[in-house]
């Protein structure tokens, strides 16, 4: 029987993954692609299939995502700035007809009773 430690630790690498492509560093996605076959013996062990078809739908999205970052590697490190920290978030770009809108009148017209 595989001890309950395996759980957290299988988890705490799958969100390691994350973190890194978070980080925008495309290699993170070969972290998550190193985790799969922890995830396939995990599944067997416990004799959970589902989690075998889990394990299998995220390799093919790893391996997917891995090819369009790795394609596009030098495009995003040209169009993209690296933030100095993970927690750093820029202001959201409004959309143009937000930003046209810059007159303080009220959406809705409101009027007296007569």
């Amino acid at each position: 029987m595989i001890s309950q430690w395996w759980s957290f630790g299988i988890a705490a690498g799958a969100a390691l993954a994350q973190w890194i492509v978070g980080n925008r560093w495309w290699w993170g996605w070969l972290v998550a692609l190193a985790m799969q076959p922890v995830w396939f013996v995990y599944g067997l062990a416990l004799e959970q299939y589902g989690l075998l078809a889990h394990a299998a739908l995220f390799t093919l999205v790893y391996v997917r995502n891995l090819r369009i970052w790795w394609r596009d590697r030098g495009r995003a490190e040209e169009q993209l700035p690296m933030y100095p920290t993970a927690w750093y978030s820029p202001a959201p770009v409004l959309p143009a007809w937000v930003q046209a809108n810059t007159d303080p009148q009220p959406l809705v017209q409101t009027s007296s009773p007569s």
